[in-house]
């Protein structure tokens, strides 16, 4: 998340214009070129996942976005939920994308929803815990 607003994520476009000659097109669909845009939210793959985590609202918020800071920001201001079922959406899917930009087998489609939703089980349930643990150590 700290890399996308500041344009430092190795995406084939911003390889290519620190100069080193590559295919720009997508590893993932192969059909556009690849920036942080198609990449995180064009992408018609992604565009599943976006779908199937019920966060097409949050995806066509995020759309008309002039910059990533922008997007950035609009996550940023969800309600906590989508904010964190969206952070999670996208580091598991850069995740996806660097596998089979490298040639590696990916999630499948359910197993990409699966994770993300295990993600944020754990995470509410630590949260849980932390908020838990004063009251705990308060009884004693």
């Amino acid at each position: 998340m700290w890399r996308l607003p500041r344009n430092s994520l190795p995406l084939r476009m911003n390889i290519q214009r620190r100069g080193m000659p590559l295919d720009t097109r997508c590893p993932v669909c192969m059909r556009l070129d690849e920036d942080g845009g198609h990449c995180f939210l064009k992408c018609k793959f992604v565009k599943h996942g976006w779908l199937d985590l019920q966060l097409e609202p949050v995806r066509q918020k995020l759309l008309p976005k002039a910059s990533a800071w922008e997007v950035i920001q609009e996550i940023l201001n969800l309600k906590k939920d989508e904010c964190l079922k969206t952070v999670i959406l996208l580091w598991r899917w850069w995740d996806v994308r660097n596998k089979l930009n490298k040639g590696e087998r990916g999630l499948s489609r359910d197993g990409f929803m699966a994770d993300v939703l295990r993600l944020m089980g754990e995470l509410g349930h630590k949260e849980k815990q932390m908020l838990e643990r004063p009251a705990n150590v308060q009884q004693k």
